[in-house]
């Protein structure tokens, strides 16, 4: 009996393109679901790929305020599944929305449509496989999960923290079995040649940065299709899209310009440039925020302002607390400056300008706490012990601690700043994440997708050209080729392991 392959499609993902090129090689039956709005006519019309059948998201979720709260109770016990942790860390339903505040009925009403569609077509197709772009949306986390509830193998097209590698499993940041998807011959690295070959991860997110909105062409053509969205009156009936029509939308945007400069002056005038090197100190980079790592991997600790105060009551009296910003906050327009006023009124606490050198902070800091960051891992291989507040890929390493309960913050910080970093076990888990993923850079070949569908990042929802896209998997074809040869050596993994 052939397998069944659900995928989950929103605009023109590189999940598109595996996808018509898996059919090629794994003999299976194809569905997909399908969240988009203005490339919708694309997927209706397409034959790129066979869907023994597809459903349009935004078709079953509707603009209403009922919900039935016993079937939501119901449901979560069925399946585990705690929905208003997946509420508040959606940044459409909770906080990051500048353009609407969801209510209770509201957001239950929506959870509800969304649980019901899942289940409509889970039970439809009784899937062997989910392929799922990383989850960042509560849509995308109540699918991922049900299926994980139902023990459907989900297949996400991920990356390791490590150069220009990637890797497919269930959750991003994980691996899935402690078997070795390949058996490859590992040469042990001295300290210096580990340090370059994870600074290759960071020259990867480079990538996608230098390419990520910075045409000024780019953006003008988006803001002129932007606009003519916001004149569609049928625009706004998607609850995505609530409080986005034309003139709020200006409001919002005028605002935010004026508060981005605002802040901006603020962040050059009062945070520090210059660290002293006679202080002895511990460094806690701030995340990005909106950003899946807060929202989804550490629902609990999203307040980062508050978490700040907590290390800085924890710390050895004879330490102080370096805090940096983000280098690309600027570009979700910084933070109020109410928030940077608690951070610079704490004092044993000394705010640092996103320019500071990364390189210098570890060189110089006696260790790093990062809520599950990347930095936490270039901390271990700089020598320096970590402290992280969530799971994450590395969090096995000996010199990397777990806070489970912030009360045992102030031990844990005394035991872990005296830890040793040992040079076996950073080569054990380098070949460990080389025996779980492929070479491949991913971020040059989203970077490829923003700039020819997206208008260079500046608005995903766009008409999708159909010859556009013929084109550009035919140019990348063997990217895609090699994507689905690995998506099918992880299928066999998964089937092996269920055995």
């Amino acid at each position: 009996m052939k397998d069944k392959v659900l995928c989950w499609f929103d605009g023109f993902p590189l999940q598109f393109g595996i996808v018509n090129e898996l059919q090629k090689i794994y003999d299976s039956e194809f569905y997909a679901i399908i969240d988009i709005n203005k490339g919708k006519e694309f997927y209706e019309k397409q034959s790129l790929i066979e869907f023994t059948n597809q459903w349009f998201y935004r078709d079953y979720i509707k603009n209403t305020s009922n919900f039935d709260i016993n079937y939501l109770s119901n449901f979560e016990k069925k399946y585990g599944i705690d929905l208003w942790k997946i509420a508040y860390s959606d940044p459409i339903l909770y906080k990051h929305n500048k353009y609407y505040q969801f209510n209770h009925n509201q957001i239950l009403s929506t959870l509800e449509q969304e649980c019901k569609f899942f289940e409509l077509v889970l039970n439809e197709v009784n899937p062997n496989f989910l392929i799922l772009r990383i989850t960042d949306s509560g849509n995308t986390q109540i699918l991922q999960q049900m299926c994980r509830s139902k023990g459907i193998k989900i297949l996400t097209l991920g990356f390791p923290r490590f150069g220009f590698r990637a890797n497919i499993s269930e959750e991003l940041d994980t691996l899935d079995y402690e078997t070795n998807l390949y058996d490859k011959k590992y040469n042990s690295k001295n300290w210096d040649e580990l340090r370059n070959y994870l600074h290759g991860y960071a020259m990867q997110d480079k990538i996608l940065k230098d390419n990520y909105r910075v045409s000024k062409r780019n953006r003008f053509e988006a803001s002129l299709e932007f606009l003519k969205l916001l004149l569609d009156p049928t625009y706004t009936n998607f609850y995505r899209n609530y409080g986005r029509n034309f003139y709020n939308s200006i409001f919002v945007e005028l605002k935010s310009i004026i508060q981005t400069n605002s802040r901006k002056h603020f962040v050059n005038k009062k945070f520090i440039r210059k660290i002293n090197s006679d202080e002895k100190f511990v460094y806690f980079p701030l995340h990005l925020e909106p950003e899946r790592t807060l929202l989804v991997s550490a629902p609990y600790y999203t307040n980062q302002i508050e978490l700040i105060k907590n290390i800085a009551k924890s710390i050895p009296i004879d330490f102080l607390l370096y805090v940096k910003e983000h280098p690309r906050q600027g570009s979700e327009g910084w933070r109020d400056i109410e928030d940077y006023n608690e951070i610079l009124n704490l004092p044993n606490v000394r705010l640092l300008h996103p320019e500071v050198s990364n390189d210098i902070l570890l060189e110089k800091c006696s260790g790093v706490l990062t809520i599950n960051g990347t930095l936490g891992l270039e901390s271990i291989f700089n020598e320096k012990p970590t402290i992280i507040f969530a799971d994450s890929i590395y969090s096995n390493i000996s010199a990397v601690s777990r806070i489970t309960n912030l009360e045992h913050l102030p031990k844990i910080i005394k035991q872990t700043i005296d830890k040793n970093i040992e040079l076996e076990e950073l080569n054990d888990f380098t070949k460990k994440i080389e025996n779980n993923s492929f070479i491949f850079n991913i971020q040059q070949l989203e970077s490829k997708t923003h700039n020819l569908f997206y208008h260079g990042g500046y608005l995903f929802d766009v008409k999708i050209d159909e010859n556009k896209v013929k084109k550009f998997l035919n140019d990348e074809k063997e990217s895609f080729q090699t994507l689905a040869k690995e998506h099918v050596k992880k299928i066999q993994q998964h089937k092996k392991n269920l055995k």
